[in-house]
């Protein structure tokens, strides 16, 4: 069972030193009884040792509210809390016997997702600050990190029959044909729902890259979502992550890429696309998103 958004909060209140003396007592007997409660603390404090820029994120956007910021600037707070949480799920889940902090060798991993939280929490004051002139810039320096991440996934040598005229026109570099298909009215095939289902992914994810290829990263968004709700295959879904997320950044949607960056970073499953992601959001925060 997973820690509520008012246990989260009492967290951060204790370990901020905000609590009373009676919720203090309070606070450490419900540590004591409840090993969730106990683990997203010992997580919660680490980052806050090991992740100084996190805390200067926070203090960013605290300070922007003082000089007449915009209202807005925080309201990606709540994926903020999402990202920590996966982190703390996932360190639970490597760590099942212990309460304590993450072992040396997970530093890199959980370094990268805290970052990528933090990421997510600066992303609005950044752009609040940002001139015409830099915006510009930075969707120029967005198109040319897709640019050097992107290349046209070919599709496998044996494919779903109801898919094959479609797929040979893509590889042929003819997009419309996947691009007019009536996915979402698909019918159940011979081989039933199964069937159906594992056709639609790879209709939908192949379509998805065609749209990237024409230059409609939004629409691409779309149809690579699907996969990612409702793909069978772990590999299409790792790559359609993958490909999600460069379209985000082409977007300049940052806090998106960024989830979805962290998701295959995190991914001892991904191979290639880990690595990539993890070399991924670390451009991201060198040029100053």
């Amino acid at each position: 069972m997973e820690i509520t958004v008012e246990q989260y909060s009492e967290i951060q209140k204790y370990i901020d030193g905000e609590m009373t003396g009676a919720q203090e007592s309070d606070f450490l007997r419900q540590l004591s009884q409840n090993r969730e409660l106990r683990d997203s603390y010992e997580f919660e404090k680490y980052i806050r040792l090991n992740v100084p820029p996190l805390q200067e994120a926070e203090e960013m956007i605290a300070l922007s509210k003082q000089d007449g910021g915009s209202s807005g600037e925080n309201e990606d707070a709540p994926r903020v809390k999402e990202l920590i949480g996966q982190a703390g799920r996932e360190w639970r889940q490597e760590n099942p016997d212990t309460a304590t902090a993450p072992k040396i060798f997970s530093l890199r991993r959980w370094t990268n997702i805290a970052v990528a939280a933090c990421l997510v929490i600066a992303v609005g004051v950044i752009v609040y600050f940002l001139t015409p002139d830099k915006v510009k810039i930075a969707r120029e320096r967005n198109n040319a990190l897709v640019a050097q991440y992107f290349k046209k996934d070919d599709p496998p040598a044996s494919v779903y029959p109801a898919l094959e005229k479609a797929l040979k026109d893509y590889k042929d570099g003819n997009y419309t044909t996947i691009q007019n298909y009536d996915l979402k009215n698909f019918p159940i095939l011979k081989g039933g729902e199964d069937q159906r289902q594992k056709t639609l992914e790879q209709g939908y994810y192949y379509q998805g890259i065609s749209y990237m290829e024409t230059g409609d990263p939004l629409k691409a968004t779309t149809s690579l979502q699907w996969v990612i709700d409702n793909g069978l295959t772990q590999d299409l879904v790792t790559k359609a992550q993958w490909y999600e997320s460069l379209c985000f950044i082409k977007i300049s949607d940052i806090p998106h890429a960024a989830g979805l960056l962290v998701t295959l970073s995190s991914n001892n499953a991904a191979g290639e696309y880990q690595r990539q992601a993890t070399e991924l959001i670390e451009k991201l925060l060198q040029h100053g998103h």
